[in-house]
């Protein structure tokens, strides 16, 4: 089957496609994770693949290192003063408005205690050679969960000064009951303290202990998921390939499929202050539901450039990452159904 993959997913391959290059062209001292950021003009610009926001400011990461903020809900953008990494960062959290950390290729976890303007490296395994894709952490940033290709999966219970891997059960699987090649994509938190992880090939996980355990709760379907969404109550959107997207109004245990116009792999969603469901993708795709999630209309950005994360600012405004960098929309903006 022809599959178009998720942003993130299309750079891991991109990522593993160069790594030969680098080992042999340079040695340790020299590792992209161990220099540090470029400092570029427009960096806004360039490939960002998480939006965060810490109080009132806004923070992005991505491509080379490259971690932006904003103090003006878009407007304009500055780079962070110090980053040890130049390597693709594909996630960031915070805990507060000075605290927080951001996952990358070869493995890197990085902190800041300055609400982004200078980052430490709290961890580096460029020998895995798998990159980490989420990072989650919650007891006030105290405990850590970070994941992402190959079924990787670290823990820290002290800040992140530590972290354990927890990924292999044996030889074949995860202690997740999946097949180790696959990759885990994204853990979301629901406002009833449940967590759901969404992973590759029809994987979704559910956690009732914020992350401490999991359970499977497979949808009906087999292809990968990039994302989950928490409605009100009980009800969870988990999306992925080819437009795919799945409903359930019971925490899991029962999934109906939502059928939508669109064929774009979708990558992130959110609900807006006014109630509006929206989840973005590749080629440009802007999805909208006015139902609360249980019906979508399909729309897209003009130039179809492809979507990672997206995040309302102030007007109710859209303010989306992905190949394009960072960009400022309305959903007038959008192209009518697609």
């Amino acid at each position: 089957m022809n599959k178009k993959l998720s942003v993130k997913a299309l750079v891991i391959g991109l990522g593993f496609s160069m790594a030969p290059i680098v080992a042999s062209a340079a040695d340790a001292s020299n590792a992209p994770a161990v220099e540090h950021a470029v400092k570029a003009p427009l960096a806004e610009k360039s490939l960002l693949l998480d939006v965060e926001r810490a109080g009132e400011r806004l923070i992005a990461v991505g491509g080379y290192g490259n971690i932006v903020l904003s103090d003006d809900e878009g407007s304009t953008w500055r780079q962070a003063q110090s980053v040890p990494a130049r390597v693709t960062l594909t996630a960031v959290d915070f805990v507060d408005e000075k605290r927080g950390w951001a996952v990358g290729h070869d493995a890197v976890i990085l902190k800041t205690i300055d609400g982004g303007e200078n980052w430490t490296r709290q961890y580096f395994a460029p020998e895995e050679e798998r990159p980490l894709l989420e990072v989650q952490f919650r007891e006030n940033g105290r405990i850590g969960y970070a994941l992402g290709a190959y079924s990787f999966r670290l823990v820290s219970n002290d800040g992140g000064k530590s972290w354990v891997s927890k990924d292999l059960a044996d030889n074949a699987e995860t202690d997740l009951g999946m097949p180790i090649e696959y990759h885990l994509h994204q853990v979301t938190k629901a406002s009833n303290g449940v967590w759901y992880m969404s992973a590759e090939a029809g994987m979704a996980y559910r956690s009732l202990d914020k992350g401490e355990t999991w359970d499977r709760i497979p949808p009906p379907y087999d292809g990968s998921f990039f994302g989950a969404l928490p409605l009100l109550g009980e009800s969870v959107l988990m999306f992925g390939l080819q437009g795919s997207i799945y409903r359930t109004d019971d925490g899991g245990d029962d999934w109906t499929e939502i059928a939508n116009a669109s064929t774009a792999t979708l990558n992130s969603g959110l609900i807006m202050d006014d109630g509006t469901v929206v989840l973005v993708g590749n080629d440009g795709a802007v999805l909208v539901s006015k139902t609360g999630g249980q019906s979508f209309q399909a729309k897209s950005l003009n130039d179809r450039k492809s979507v990672a994360d997206a995040i309302e600012i102030s007007g109710g405004k859209l303010l989306l990452v992905g190949e394009m960098g960072a960009r400022t929309i309305t959903l007038g903006q959008l192209k009518g159904d697609i």
